[in-house]
């Protein structure tokens, strides 16, 4: 018997409408959890992609750490929101900071990069004051809750000055930018800086326009043409050594100290053309140091004393004093270019003078008696003496090495402290040494008696032994204008003008730096 189509026909619209009814109840079940899963995904790749970005941006750093040539700059406040590095080349300055109103590096919402970013800045001035056109800001990361880093030296104390860093400790924090993870991503890394060459000392480099701390990378401008800095090695103002420099271009000399948070520039006026300049370790006024300049264009030696409120200068008066009758004359200097501190004695503050004018080798000393400094001389034909240096210590002290462009040479003297009036003994051979073309400065090491030389004229770097032998002859230098060596350890920075850039050499020559990006490098120094 068969069934009836109508029959057939409503139990199947029945079931379909129940099956509709069914898979209905089901879906609005299902929907919120598909909903939470789907959720949960986003938010699960939203972490993974925020450990992602974390992960990357401490690489970079850390990568780019351990290959550095050495930290130039930490925050002086111990913020530890930044630091900044030289590049393995030592040609770029490369900073990491948190991208925050309060750091210094700050740059504000620029496109990709915006406040609390990880930010890498490629700095490629190497004045340390590079306009927005030389730096290079990459995005490393977004959304920072903190950056910090912790500067430790090789025993695990904390430091704040960037050459005595030797590891450091990163932790990174960073928050879902949308805030749909409400938890943030932490990352903590330590890096141990590669052992390498470092510059430990305070070391100044003057080029057109402004004058670099090296070991800080910091710049000072206002300057028109540095010829000559020194590095006071005695007296300290909060916590850093002070510079003196002549502006040969500017007709002054400066001042550098440092405030706590900034170096700063004090200028005095009233000079034309001068050079050499030195400040006394051993002598000071209303508790800072004295400093003499080799007024050059004057025809002068200037004492430069602090009042307590402003410098002071004041041409000195001089005689000379004939060491056989005892005959006491004026004197006067002639277009000195170069001015050493010397020994400290019976309450004397010595200096030397490379006389230029006078073809003369002076020395020079307060004498409280008469108010007068006298000059103790000695004079030859053509010399052109250019360069002074002075060994104060050790076996050989007494003794000064003189830069004689006249006549190309290398001459030493040594100065007879037993002798009526301090008398100047003639050159005795094998000095002056010959071989030489302009030598521009020279500069000796107390601890070896050795004399490192810019020999201006031949583009090279030479350093000649206490006994007049020729030790180093070192080219790839280009007309070097002044060297400045540190009697510590031997090192010898060379301002190589002709090659604009700065370049540091160890006790054998080796080249340990070489800087570039130095327009018209004129003069360095470190503390001596």
């Amino acid at each position: 018997m068969r069934k009836s189509p109508g029959v057939t026909k409503g139990y199947t619209l029945v079931e379909a409408i129940m099956t509709i009814a069914l898979l209905s109840i089901v879906m609005v079940s299902i929907s919120p959890f598909a909903r939470t899963a789907v959720m949960s995904w986003n938010l699960g790749d939203r972490k993974a992609e925020l450990l992602q970005n974390a992960r990357v941006g401490m690489e970079v750093i850390t990568t780019n750490l351990r290959q550095a040539k050495r930290i130039c700059k930490i925050p002086w406040n111990v913020a530890g929101d930044y630091v900044a590095v030289r590049n393995a080349y030592d040609n770029q300055t490369i900073v990491f900071f948190w991208n925050i109103a309060t750091n210094p590096y700050y740059v504000g919402n620029t496109g990709l990069i915006h406040d609390n970013s990880l930010v890498m800045c490629t700095i490629n001035n190497d004045t340390g004051t590079a306009s927005a056109a030389d730096c290079q800001n990459s995005l490393l990361a977004k959304s920072l809750s903190n950056f910090s880093i912790i500067f430790k030296n090789a025993t695990g104390s904390e430091v704040v000055l960037p050459y005595r860093v030797d590891a450091m400790d990163i932790l990174l924090n960073l928050s879902d930018p949308q805030g749909l993870v409400s938890d943030t991503v932490v990352l903590k890394s330590t890096v141990a800086l590669r052992p390498s060459v470092r510059i430990n000392e305070t070391a100044w480099a003057g080029l057109s326009g402004r004058m670099i701390e090296l070991a800080f990378n910091d710049a000072v401008t206002g300057f028109s043409t540095p010829s000559y800095v020194s590095v006071n090695k005695v007296l300290f103002q909060n916590s850093r050594e002070t510079a003196w420099v002549s502006d040969s271009g500017d007709n002054s000399v400066s001042r550098i100290y440092w405030t706590g948070s900034a170096w700063t520039r004090t200028r005095i006026t009233g000079f034309s053309s001068p050079q050499g300049i030195v400040a006394n370790p051993n002598e000071t006024s209303n508790g800072l140091e004295v400093a003499y300049v080799a007024d050059t264009g004057n025809n002068r030696i200037c004492r430069l004393t602090w009042s307590g409120s402003a410098w002071t200068s004041t041409a000195l008066s001089t005689t000379t004093t004939d060491p056989t009758s005892g005959v006491v004359s004026a004197f006067s200097f002639n277009g000195p270019r170069s001015i050493v501190g010397g020994e400290y004695y019976g309450g004397r503050h010595t200096f030397w003078v490379a006389d230029t004018a006078n073809n003369m080798i002076d020395k020079g000393y307060y004498d409280s008696a008469s108010g007068y400094y006298n000059i103790s001389n000695v004079t030859y034909s053509g010399i052109a003496p250019r360069s002074i240096t002075f060994i104060n210590s050790g076996s050989y002290a007494g003794n000064t090495f003189i830069a004689l462009t006249g006549t190309n040479e290398i001459g030493m003297e040594t100065f007879n402290t037993t002798g009526s009036g301090g008398n100047i003994l003639n050159f005795t051979s094998p000095w002056p040494m010959s071989g030489f073309s302009s030598p521009n400065s020279v500069s000796a090491n107390a601890a070896t008696s050795e004399v490192w030389v810019a020999d201006t004229g031949r583009s090279r770097v030479a350093k000649v032994s206490f006994t007049g032998s020729l030790l180093l002859n070192l080219s790839g230098f280009s007309a070097p204008n002044t060297v400045s060596v540190a009697p510590i350890n031997n090192q010898c920075w060379v301002a190589d003008t002709g090659n604009n850039q700065i370049v540091r050499l160890d006790a054998e020559g080796n080249e340990e730096f070489r800087i570039s990006g130095f327009t018209s490098t004129s003069a360095v120094g470190e503390r001596l």
